[in-house]
Parts: structure tokens; C-alpha cells; sequence
């Protein structure tokens, strides 16, 4: 659980950047796919509500729609904004926007980051790897939200296939020179638990995972607000796995440079 007095600079700087994504005056605006995690946030007054965070701020609904959903779970949403709409005045001062959402929220598969000291290149056993298309399919809708970092991932699979997702990385790495950019790495895996009926045959799958790299990213900032003074940003490449060759030999690939915001340091604000 959250308390929002902490969120307070962070969601005034959202609802900053939301009125203007979704429309000032009376307009209507529509999300689709859009990475979400469920908080239950107190109040000043120690009330509670179940509010959505996403990269357009925080965001309100009926609670019909998350009854489902605890704390910290990831979702995407397809939601419709109305700023004409009653529920959202006087929604840049309380720091949150009312929504309606259009189906039935998709959750999403959050999973952890290990921690590592050099890369995470070696196979036990490729004959388990799940080779991906891409890491990431559509860069729109990748985002870092609230600690997870949401991530549509193609590849050939099967409905009934079963597969472990993870991401590593090492929070006291230094950043390397890259394209003329500070750039940290992460490395990231699918490994097949189950294979799933062997009549069935591969498919072009996308699937949206999460993982929570709070850690890792608050390790990052730390070193660009101590070393890196005037730079505002850095980059992360993630790698993973392309293919496996029959001697069991991996093809590594590599995301674009996924940039983030170096925040100000808490005496700052």
C-alpha cells in the first residue's frame, strides 16, 4: 500500500502530462493496451482508494472493474478518458483522472530480476530456451510503470506451451559508451517448462510480460545523479536470445537503446 502524500510531486508532474495527452477542454480520448499496476493508495485523510498507475498518471475507475485485482498486480487497460465527464473535476488538484474501461482488464505476468555481476549469456541447456523474434515488439507499447518495466515480446509458440520468463541485470554496473549514449545492460530469457501438445504446431505469438527492475533502476540513478551531473537521461540495451543453432550454440540480438530520465535527487524537489 501506498500513501499518497509520498506520491504527491509525482502525480501533480503527471496530471501535468496527462491533461495534455488526453485533451484539454471537453474531449474524449481512448487507451488502448495500456501498462498498468494496481495500488491501493491512502490519503492524507487515511482514506483508500484502488487507483491505476500508468504512463498517462494515475488514473481512477469503477471498482467493479479491479475488484479482481490486488495491490501491485500488472494489467493492461483499454480505457476512455472524458474530460466533460463529472468524476474528473477538479482532477489536476487530487492528482488523479476518472476513467471508464472498455472490456475486461488483461492481466499481465510480472516476474522478478535477478541480480548479476557480469552477464547472463550462458545456457545449461538450450534445448530450453525460447528463441524470440523480438524483445520487444512494438516500442509504443513498452513502458516503465510504477517499478516494472512492461515489454511485448514476439515469437514462434503454442497456447499450450508453458514458459518461465526473467531479466537480469546488475544495479552496481557502470554504464559503457554505446552509439555515443551512457548505455547499462539487461539480459533477458524465456525458457520452456512444459511444451505443450506435440500435435500442435508453432504459431507468431506476442505476449506482454512484466518485470520489476525498481531495484536495478534506482541503483542506475544513483550513479548518474552522483557521477553524471549534468546529464538528464541514459540507455538501456536489453539482449536476448534470436535463435539456437543445433550445437546448441545462441545467436544474441539486442533491443534500440530504451532511454530513462535520470529524476532529481529527493532535496531538489
Amino acid at each position: 500500500m501506498k500513501n499518497f502524500k509520498t506520491l504527491c510531486v509525482a502525480a501533480c508532474v503527471a496530471m501535468v502530462g496527462l491533461s495534455s495527452c488526453l485533451g484539454d477542454g471537453k474531449t474524449v480520448t481512448k487507451g488502448t493496451d495500456v501498462p498498468t499496476v494496481v495500488r491501493n493508495v491512502t490519503f492524507e485523510d487515511f482514506s483508500t482508494k484502488k487507483l491505476m498507475v500508468t504512463p498517462y498518471g494515475y488514473l481512477s475507475t469503477a471498482d467493479a472493474y479491479l475488484v479482481d485485482y490486488e495491490d501491485g498486480d500488472c494489467v493492461l487497460i483499454d480505457f476512455t478518458y472524458d474530460s466533460s465527464d463529472p468524476n474528473n473535476d477538479g482532477a489536476a488538484a487530487r492528482g488523479y483522472s476518472y476513467v471508464t474501461l472498455d472490456q475486461v482488464v488483461e492481466p499481465v505476468n510480472d516476474w522478478p530480476c535477478n541480480s548479476i555481476t557480469s552477464n547472463d549469456t550462458t545456457l545449461t541447456d538450450p534445448s530450453v530456451e525460447q528463441p524470440l523474434t523480438y524483445a520487444i515488439s512494438s516500442l509504443q507499447k513498452a513502458a516503465y510503470v510504477d517499478g516494472y518495466i512492461f515489454l511485448p515480446s514476439a515469437f514462434k509458440g503454442k497456447e499450450t506451451r508453458q514458459t518461465v520468463w526473467r531479466m537480469a541485470a546488475n544495479r552496481y554496473a557502470e554504464p559503457e559508451w554505446v552509439k555515443g549514449k551512457r548505455t547499462f545492460h539487461m539480459w533477458m530469457r524465456a525458457q520452456i517448462t512444459y511444451d505443450g501438445d506435440p500435435n500442435t504446431k508453432e504459431t507468431d505469438m506476442v505476449k506482454t510480460n512484466a518485470y520489476y527492475i525498481k531495484d536495478v533502476i534506482d541503483g542506475w540513478n544513483t550513479y548518474m545523479q552522483n557521477n553524471c551531473e549534468t546529464e538528464d537521461s541514459y540507455y538501456v540495451l536489453i539482449h536476448y536470445i534470436r535463435s539456437v543453432n543445433q550445437n546448441g550454440e545462441p545467436e544474441w540480438a539486442e533491443t534500440e537503446q530504451l532511454q530513462f530520465m535520470v529524476p532529481l535527487k529527493e532535496d531538489e524537489y
